[in-house]
């Protein structure tokens, strides 16, 4: 799925700036956010900011792993799974929809 134009252009060029990560990498997470997470992809962009600086290889201290710091053995995938930022990003937007249907936006 295609984002936005320059709205995207725009945001990704802040988030590699930020984060001081290279615009192709900013680019391809906007794009998995916009695609598996179109109802607000600027709330998982920001989750995958906070929670690990948009690195896919970072390990916390409880095993959460990669851009949304999803955890392997509560959410059905492994570490290895979770390392690629594609199944992470889908994986946390599933987790994040979930959530949401049950507590409430």
């Amino acid at each position: 799925m295609a984002v936005p134009g320059e709205r995207a252009a725009r945001l990704t060029r802040a988030i590699a700036r930020r984060y001081r990560i290279a615009e192709h990498a900013a680019t391809q997470v906007v794009e998995l956010t916009y695609r598996y997470y179109a109802e607000d992809p600027l709330l998982l962009l920001a989750l995958a900011g906070r929670e690990s600086s948009f690195r896919p290889w970072v390990v916390g201290r409880h095993q959460d792993v990669g851009l949304c710091q999803v955890r392997a053995r509560i959410h059905g995938r492994t570490e290895a799974e979770l390392i690629d930022p594609e199944t992470n990003v889908a994986t946390a937007a599933r987790v994040l929809r979930e959530c949401i249907r049950r507590e409430g936006s």
